[in-house]
């Protein structure tokens, strides 16, 4: 070793308390979602994660991570019915749920003149109804734990929506309130 060189050991991670608890991780096939699923899945997580449309990316994520504890379910957020039985069939297949993070949102900007109530029906249902059929499902088996940790994936466009983001900026203020 030469003169003014140091050795260190390699830093641990901390303990984050995450490692052993069971995740939900809402729209976790691509983008934001997939990091949240790689980083908790990293800390020892078990996490399940829903998807809608691309069946491919969500079963490459799975595979691109042997060993780690991860799971894909297609569920579509704005169904009440479909978010209730993903929370209770992932209880009862892991034993709990600690934490649910609600990533699961769509886009469908248009000048507001032009958007079709479609549109806006998508981007509501899907980024707030989504949201609450899924901390609705979660929260009776977090209570009776007395544990647990929703996390809500906003936008920096509910403060302050780009032109033609009306409706997206309204449903990301609505998960702010």
């Amino acid at each position: 070793m030469s003169e003014g060189t140091e050795t260190r050991e390699p830093m641990s991670a901390p303990d984050d308390g995450l490692a052993g608890r069971n995740a939900l991780v809402t729209g976790g096939s691509r983008g934001i979602g997939r990091a949240i699923v790689e980083r908790l899945a990293a800390a020892g997580m078990d996490v399940t994660f829903t998807y809608l449309g691309n069946e491919a990316a969500a079963h490459e994520l799975v595979s691109a991570h042997p060993g780690r504890k991860i799971t894909a379910v297609r569920v579509d957020a704005r169904d009440s019915e479909a978010a209730r039985r993903c929370v209770e069939d992932l209880v009862e297949r892991v034993g709990t749920l600690d934490v649910l993070v609600n990533n699961a949102g769509v886009i469908r900007d248009n000048l507001l003149p032009l958007l079709e109530d479609d549109d806006l029906r998508d981007v509501f249902s899907t980024n707030i109804e989504g949201v609450f059929h899924f901390c609705r499902a979660a929260v009776p088996f977090m209570m009776s734990k007395r544990y647990g940790r929703i996390v809500n994936i906003s936008s920096v466009s509910a403060e302050k929506g780009g032109r033609g983001q009306s409706n997206y900026a309204a449903s990301k203020g609505a998960i702010n309130s």
